[in-house]
């Protein structure tokens, strides 16, 4: 939104659930800086029950029309897409962006399972994706995905990254490396602590490696305050009782976190599903060697940029890490730096989607 602020003004609209997140100082600060006004929250698009989601439907057709909005821009279209069901009714241009997981494995699940609930959620998708004025993807994969299952798709699908703002993300800042990496070498393994990310893979992967590595680094996790008790009671027990030596950190703001990709040897990812992560591209704007997983990622941005483990195994993952550290990566690493710098540049990839916005509502 920061993109857009200064030349239009911007309403945000969030899911009920996320209302705790939009009561942080952080959000709060984010929204009187861009002026920014938050209009309330609406339940989820349910199915099951319709007569609530026409309500919220005239909820969000009411602020609508009292804010004189002429664009709706929904982000993830599980579920948020369905509200496109109500295009008619909303009397705006609409445009969806979406995300890895949603498109690549939850969507899909509906058309790959049989049954009456499973063909109902189908018909209210594939009407809502008609209805789409406009559809944002930020990897190919997903918009392959997209057309796979929604044929009423006619408007070519833009391929638009996230990105990140390489101006500020290149501004030196190593006072925000946190105090426990200072003087040291490490690993840093950046994703979030859920089982998607798979961090009982990496760590039984980091035991395999030589003792040599072993003493010679420290391998560094974050999200050590996340919500998932389970899993980091799990992940907490599996590095108490390993051999490596684990540093695991709270989650990162935006400086110390960038400060520690660039201060890292290597960055290691290892998620069971993925789109174009921000995390990786940032990685190869660090200068910084990137493994990922054997997953399908864009071509464009991501092939011969980084290594990938060749399976599903501790062992391979472990192999790829002591290729990694032992041998230099720094042809692969300029050209990833490169590559991410020309074709995942936020400022960039954001103008593009302003004149997606300018084609759908010209100023006038």
């Amino acid at each position: 939104m920061r993109f857009f602020t200064k030349d239009h003004p911007c309403f945000v609209v969030s899911r009920a659930h996320h209302q705790a997140h939009l009561q942080s100082p952080q959000w709060k600060q984010f929204l009187a800086e861009e002026q920014v006004e938050y209009l309330g929250q609406i339940e989820d698009f349910s199915i099951r029950h319709f007569f609530r989601s026409r309500q919220e439907m005239n909820k969000l057709a009411g602020w609508i029309k009292e804010h004189k909005i002429d664009l709706l821009h929904l982000f993830y279209a599980e579920p948020n897409a369905l509200w496109a069901y109500f295009r008619k009714s909303l009397g705006v241009k609409i445009v969806l962006t979406s995300r890895g997981t949603d498109v690549l494995q939850t969507i899909p699940q509906f058309f790959q399972a049989g049954g009456w609930k499973n063909g109902l959620i189908r018909h209210f998708y594939g009407r809502a994706f008609g209805q789409l004025d406009q559809i944002v993807s930020t990897s190919l994969r997903q918009a392959q995905s997209i057309e796979q299952y929604f044929p009423q798709v006619q408007k070519e699908i833009a391929i638009i990254r996230t990105g990140v703002d390489v101006d500020l993300f290149e501004a030196p800042q190593p006072q925000a490396l946190p105090k426990e990496l200072k003087g040291k070498q490490f690993v840093f393994f950046p994703r979030a602590m859920r089982p998607l990310y798979q961090h009982e893979l990496a760590i039984a992967a980091i035991e395999l490696l030589p003792k040599s590595i072993l003493d010679q680094y420290q391998f560094v996790f974050v999200n050590k305050d996340g919500k998932e008790q389970a899993y980091l009671d799990k992940i907490a027990q599996l590095m108490q009782t390993g051999q490596a030596n684990y540093i695991w950190l709270p989650n990162l703001d935006q400086k110390a976190l960038w400060q520690t990709y660039k201060s890292a040897s290597l960055v290691v990812m290892t998620p069971k599903s993925d789109g174009t992560p921000v995390t990786a591209i940032e990685a190869m704007l660090s200068k910084t060697p990137l493994i990922l997983p054997p997953l399908a990622y864009d071509e464009d941005l991501f092939s011969g940029t980084c290594l990938q483990f060749k399976a599903w195994t501790a062992k391979s993952l472990a192999q790829e890490i002591q290729k990694a550290l032992e041998q230099a990566q720094t042809e692969m690493i300029e050209e990833a730096y490169l590559r991410a710098k020309g074709l995942a540049n936020r400022k960039t990839e954001m103008s593009r989607l302003g004149q997606i916005y300018n084609d759908l509502v010209p100023k006038g």
